[in-house]
């Protein structure tokens, strides 16, 4: 039986990626901070355009995809209060309301059109859980936004199929702001017993449980001759370690590594410092390698108080 991802008004209108002091394009987009976080400094290595890609390449027999978008008809007066209330967003064939990843063709997915807050509502969306109902299926959820559409649709699967497993992933669902948005998925966790990975590693071993999905693919070509590494004596680097370092410093001619010590986490600490392909020093850095787990929860506690530090908040490449 396979898992479902369902997507949640993950378009142009809500998440497309803006210039920092850029105007908000409609009333619902979630913003320039929110839209980095989910889409990336980098759109097309992004983290939902790189879950995107790997979803697609799941097979069809263990991975489902429904996408939920807002379409909306400014001509329809059934939806005229809405659009009056959030002002015009997601207009049908409008760029707008065109997704922010690229759509498979090749794989088995539906795209449900909801015109109001609730998915179930003059949508196809119950007729494509209708046949699972009786079953323990698990249903992941990315998309926006967290404090709304995001558990609304999660409030009424739980309602609606109680014996669903549902899971949603931290670092691909994005709302209003970060606070509000983790705020919520606690609400989610207690109120509706909602499991919430902060993994994207993890989250995808929910969605195929097969025991060979270990990580998200890291969006790198083969590239053997650089960066050199240069390690200390009693470092010893695991081939995934290795793959992660090369592409963390992927624009790279040689990196050292000096192993730090202290904590408590079993992380494995290093201070780093790089030369680019130019033959320039780079500023020094200092990397953590640890499971997903453990790495998910400090990226998320992390977003949490970056609003605190600002531009002394560190970032990944």
């Amino acid at each position: 039986m396979p898992s479902i991802l369902i997507t949640q008004c993950l378009q142009n209108d809500f998440v497309q990626p803006l210039g920092k002091y850029e105007k908000l394009p409609n009333l619902l987009h979630i913003g320039y901070d929110e839209a980095r976080r989910l889409m990336g400094i980098s759109h097309n290595h992004g983290p939902l355009t790189v879950f995107m890609d790997w979803a697609n390449h799941q097979k069809d027999e263990d991975l489902e995809v429904i996408h939920i978008r807002d379409w909306h008809d400014e001509n329809d007066p059934e939806q005229k209060n809405h659009l009056l209330v959030f002002g015009n967003h997601c207009i049908k064939n409008t760029k707008g309301a065109e997704f922010a990843f690229n759509i498979s063709h090749a794989k088995k997915q539906h795209i449900v059109d909801a015109t109001g807050l609730n998915d179930f509502f003059n949508t196809n969306l119950n007729a494509l859980l209708e046949e699972h109902k009786h079953s323990k299926l698990n249903i992941g959820i990315i998309g926006v936004w967290t404090e709304a559409e995001v558990f609304f649709l999660a409030y009424e699967l739980t309602t609606r199929y109680p014996q669903f497993n549902i899971a949603v992933c931290s670092a691909l669902t994005a709302g209003q702001s970060v606070t509000s948005h983790y705020a919520t998925l606690e609400q989610m966790k207690k109120i509706l017993n909602i499991t919430v990975y902060n993994s994207y590693g993890e989250f995808c071993k929910f969605l195929v449980n097969d025991g060979n999905v270990n990580s998200l693919p890291l969006p790198f070509t083969n590239q053997t001759r650089f960066p050199e590494l240069i390690l200390e004596s009693d470092i010893i680097i695991e081939p995934d370690e290795k793959k992660l370092i090369h592409y963390l410093f992927r624009e790279c001619k040689s990196v050292e590594l000096k192993a730090l010590g202290g904590g408590y986490s079993g992380s494995k600490v290093f201070f780093t410092r790089s030369v680019d392909l130019f033959g320039r020093t780079e500023v020094p850095h200092v990397i953590k390698i640890n499971s997903l787990e453990a790495i998910g929860k400090e990226r998320m506690a992390f977003e949490k108080v970056e609003s605190v530090l600002g531009n002394n908040a560190p970032y990944d490449s």
